[in-house]
């Protein structure tokens, strides 16, 4: 048999070169999903805070109900 044996064929190390490097994947996005949830609800009030500033800022004239009207008119008036 000399040095070429049963285990060093390509087809036999294939899969536990993909386990090992798809470890540290696994083991990261299981953290991320399931780890420290006081992390999840500290990112949602931040992007609850930064939503709302946006909004407050970017905020369209057209976007409360007295002033539709006011949009409806400005929406057509190039096409009267």
């Amino acid at each position: 048999m000399g040095s070429q044996g049963k285990f060093s064929d390509a087809a036999f190390k294939m899969p536990w070169i993909i386990v090992i490097l798809a470890l540290p994947v696994l083991g990261l996005s299981l953290y991320f999903l399931l780890g420290y949830p006081g992390l999840t609800r500290k990112m949602q009030r931040r992007y609850a805070r930064a939503h709302r500033e946006v909004a407050e800022k970017y905020r369209s004239p057209c976007s409360s109900f007295m002033s539709l009207g006011y949009c409806i008119l400005r929406l057509f008036a190039p096409l009267m």
